[in-house]
């Protein structure tokens, strides 16, 4: 268990080295990677203030205080289902030329998916697995077209 002044130390040692996402969201928007994982260590760091930094008994409480962890992050709220895995809204993007340069188009928000896609993808995705069939998957008629960066 970490006592309140290691708690403290470990707090901001990791906020001196990671410092909230500054500017607006789209500046990171190149960069869904860092974004995940700037927003699973948030998540961390919520669960260990919220127990005191009490990693013992198998971390049973850390764990307990992480399932009910919620953030409201750049792209929307983010919760977790029940194998502690992240529900959160998921933009589509196609890649254009516009004036001789690459750029990134959102096209489309979906609202609040899931690991298991509702159900659709039942183990690891791979390259045989999901197998290729067309069906109505559970964010159908959910997406929302996105147009000059305004969701419709």
């Amino acid at each position: 268990m970490l006592n309140p002044s290691e708690l403290t130390r470990v707090v901001a040692l990791f906020e001196q080295k990671y410092p909230p996402l500054a500017g607006k969201a789209s500046d990171h928007a190149a960069d869904g990677f860092t974004y995940n994982y700037y927003n699973g260590a948030w998540a961390l760091v919520k669960a260990l203030k919220a127990v005191n930094g009490d990693i013992s008994g198998g971390q049973k409480k850390l764990q307990a205080a992480l399932s009910t962890t919620s953030l409201d992050a750049a792209y929307g709220k983010i919760t977790l289902d029940q194998n502690r895995q992240a529900i959160q809204d998921q933009y589509s993007y196609r890649m254009d030329v516009k004036a001789g340069a690459l750029s990134i188009v959102t096209v489309q928000f979906i609202p609040k998916v899931a690991q298991s896609f509702g159900g659709a993808i039942t183990k690891a995705p791979g390259r045989t697995s999901p197998a290729c069939a067309h069906k109505k998957l559970p964010w159908t008629g959910k997406e929302r077209p996105v147009v000059n960066g305004v969701i419709k």
